[in-house]
This record gives structure tokens, C-alpha cells and sequence, in this order.
């Protein structure tokens, strides 16, 4: 018998340390109460819309009539269980609103918007965006998705209909007339991973490889489907709301299922978060050591001084380039704390500036403002204890020394170093 091969362990426990990242991660951004709460918001938006979506569809005669085959395939293949009751109510509510005026289509408008913001903030949080795009940026996003969007599928089922019409296609043999039908039960599934690699990709406020927003989106919509039809099983298996609830047991349950599929999008959205992370770290060499936040700091204060001097701006980005022991959750966690200590600042995407002289910044002022995260004088209990009295004394003079020696401008680190440079030139 042989045994397991040294790759093939070390692929396994990083797949191990793969899954408890994103574990980590997905309970430490709240997933399941982001979902909550985009479920509550999709609730309420829903009808706008789709009352939107099918008045941009209404506005071109070519469409007008796939509106009815658009609400069909929609609630057919992501809606499971009573997906015809759900759908005939909201044909109901969409007639309704786009019976609506000037000020009532306005709002319709707002409301839409106001969940795709929701979902915007949600994914940009997900990714450690510090800074949202424009209002202006987001409105041409949010517009062309209930503009384009609606078109888009329009024309891929139109084109979809049409090829099954052709007489080459319909009078086939039984064999690829099954192979068709198989490739078109596939269709909510690839409509899924598009859509889901897209909102991974172009949602956030930052560059994300093609290949890791596919791979989060690949397991979310495989996840999308195997629930899709454990949740058909469910219902139709365990009437439990039918019972309690009656003809209103349509109500929670798809107010369930909206939370699940949030979930799941969310999922995957850490997902591709996490292998971008992971890939990152591999190529720094692991986790940062307990000191890195302090060191990053100081070396990301001297790019920007250096930058400054030539007028010029710092990606995040060129940030990484410039520091390979740094990933990018690092880099988000100590930009953060210099914004807030208003030593940088973000001018455009992801571009940073130094806003403070680093003369009059101190390695103090740096310590200080970067302690929380290093392991620093510990908090002593019992201090009436003489043993720990005695310790914490000792730890406090250390402590004052370290404060006085480090009360050295950052600007005479910076420049003596560059004056060594240029002595060994």
C-alpha cells in the first residue's frame, strides 16, 4: 500500500486552511445578516424592479411580447416550488405599476436603485473597499444593469427560441433531441454563473481576476441549483407552512428563499474574495508576522513621502509591488488606520497621497497609532498583588523609554537613508 505523496498532502491542508479562511471571513463580515437584510430590501424592491426592467423591454415593439416568457423563465428556473403563484402575483403588482404616473414611475426608479445599492455596499464591504465609486460612476452601473440587463436576456431567449424553431433542429432524431433538451435544462445554470461572475468582477470597487470571480461564482450557482431543487423536495415533501399558514404559506416561503439565495451569493462572493487572499499570501510566504502592521506602516509612509516628492499618487496596487510581504487585507487594515489618523488620504480609485509632513510625524506617533495591533504592555490584574505591582512598574519605565527613544521624525529616517544610497553610488 502506498502513501499519500508530500504534494498531495500539502494541496489538502491548503485546501484546510483555504476553507478556514473563508469560514473566518464569512462569519466575520456577517453574511447571514447582510443576507437578512438583502432579503428584507429585495422584498420591498422587487415589483419596481421588475416594473422597471419590463417598461425598458415595453419601450422596444420587438420585445413587447417576451415580456410573458422572460416572467416565465425566471420564475420557472430560479423561483422553486410555487414559483406560479409568486409569479402570477407579481404580474399583478408590475400591471399595476406601470399603470403609475410621472411621480409614481420616479419612485419606482429610486426604489430599484436603492437595492442595487444595497447589494453594491454589501459586495464592496465583502472586498475591503474603502472607497465607494461616485454617484455618478454608480448611477451608469445601476442604469445600464435595468437597461442592459433586460435586453440582454431577451435576445439570449429570443435566439434560444428561435434555433429550437428551425426545421434542422426540430426534425432530428430522438438521440439529439435529447442531447437539445439537456443542453436547454442547462441554461439556468451558465444564466446563473454569468450573472454571478459579473457581480463578483464588476461590482467591486477595485481589479478582480476574471479567474477568481468564476471560481466563487462556479460554487455559488452550483450551490444555487443543488438548493433550488432540495428546497422543491422540501416543500412539496414537509408541508409544514402549507398547515400553519394556508394559502398564504407562498409568503415565507419565498421570503426563505430569497435569504438562501442571498446566502449563497454572498458565499461565493467570500469565495472569490478568499482565493485572490489566498494566492496573495502564497506569494508573500504565509501570514504576516505580529510586527508587520508597525514595519508596513513605515514603509508605506516612505513610498508616499518618495512619491510626493515627484508629484505624484500610489495605487494600491503599485502599494502591493512595492511591498511583497504585504496582501491585501493587510494593506486594507493599515491604510485604514492611517486615514483615520489623517496621515494619508484617498484622492481617486484606489489612489493614495500623503496628507501630513513626515516631519512632523514621530516613530512614536506611529507606534501609538499602530498599538492595538501589536503585542505591547500587557494589562496586568490585581495590580495590589506586590508580585504584579512590582512587574507592571518595571513594564511602565520600559515602556517610557521605548516612547522617548522612538521620538525621531520619520522624515530623518527616510533621508538618511537615501543619503546612504546615494554615498554608496
Amino acid at each position: 500500500m502506498g502513501f499519500p505523496g508530500r504534494s498531495s498532502v500539502s494541496r489538502a491542508r491548503r485546501l484546510l486552511q483555504f476553507s478556514i479562511t473563508l469560514l473566518r471571513q464569512f462569519r466575520q463580515d456577517r453574511c447571514l445578516g447582510v443576507a437578512a437584510s438583502l432579503s428584507y430590501t429585495t422584498l420591498l424592491s422587487l415589483v419596481p424592479l421588475l416594473a422597471v426592467m419590463f417598461s425598458v423591454l415595453a419601450a422596444f415593439p420587438v420585445f413587447d411580447a417576451m415580456v410573458d416568457k422572460i416572467q416565465d423563465y425566471i420564475f420557472k428556473n430560479f423561483v422553486p416550488a410555487s414559483g406560479e403563484v409568486i409569479q402570477s402575483y407579481f404580474a399583478d403588482f408590475t400591471e399595476q405599476a406601470r399603470r403609475l404616473t410621472g411621480p409614481g414611475i420616479f419612485f419606482l426608479v429610486v426604489v430599484a436603485l436603492m437595492l442595487m445599492h444595497s447589494i453594491d455596499e454589501a459586495i464592496n464591504d465583502i472586498w475591503r473597499v474603502r472607497t465607494p465609486r461616485s454617484w455618478p460612476a454608480k448611477f451608469v452601473v445601476y442604469w445600464s444593469v435595468l437597461t442592459l440587463g433586460p435586453l440582454l436576456l431577451a435576445v439570449s431567449i429570443a435566439a434560444t427560441s428561435f434555433l429550437v424553431s428551425l426545421p434542422v433542429v426540430s426534425n432530428i432524431d430522438s438521440v439529439m433531441a435529447g442531447a437539445s433538451s439537456w443542453v436547454l435544462s442547462l441554461m439556468p445554470f451558465f444564466s446563473t454563473l454569468v450573472a454571478l461572475t459579473l457581480l463578483y468582477v464588476l461590482v467591486p470597487n477595485r481589479r478582480i481576476k476574471l479567474r477568481h470571480g468564476l471560481g466563487g461564482a462556479v460554487v455559488a450557482a452550483l450551490m444555487f441549483e443543488l438548493a433550488k431543487h432540495s428546497f422543491t423536495l422540501y416543500v412539496t415533501n414537509v408541508p409544514t407552512y402549507a398547515t400553519i399558514y394556508g394559502a398564504l404559506a407562498v409568503i415565507p416561503l419565498f421570503l426563505v428563499w430569497i435569504y438562501v439565495s442571498w446566502a449563497m451569493v454572498l458565499l461565493g462572493a467570500e469565495i472569490s474574495y478568499c482565493l485572490t487572499l489566498s494566492v496573495e499570501r502564497s506569494r508573500v510566504g504565509g501570514a504576516p508576522e505580529p510586527l508587520a502592521p508597525l514595519v508596513a506602516a513605515y514603509r508605506i509612509l516612505g513610498h508616499l513621502w518618495r512619491s510626493q516628492q515627484q508629484g505624484e499618487s500610489l495605487s494600491e496596487e503599485r502599494l502591493l509591488k512595492l511591498e511583497p510581504g504585504l496582501d491585501r487585507e493587510g494593506l486594507a487594515t493599515v491604510m485604514g488606520i492611517l486615514e483615520k489618523e489623517k496621515y494619508v488620504l484617498m484622492v481617486s480609485e484606489a489612489e493614495w497621497v500623503l496628507v501630513r509632513d513626515v516631519g512632523e510625524i514621530t516613530l512614536a506617533d506611529l507606534y501609538n497609532a499602530m498599538q492595538h495591533m501589536i503585542a505591547g504592555v500587557p494589562e496586568l490584574p490585581g495590580r495590589e498583588d506586590p508580585w504584579n505591582r512590582a512587574l507592571h512598574e518595571i513594564l511602565h519605565d520600559a515602556e517610557e523609554k521605548l516612547d522617548d527613544t522612538l521620538r525621531i521624525p520619520l522624515k530623518e529616517l527616510y533621508q538618511s537613508v537615501d543619503t546612504r544610497l546615494k554615498a554608496q553610488t
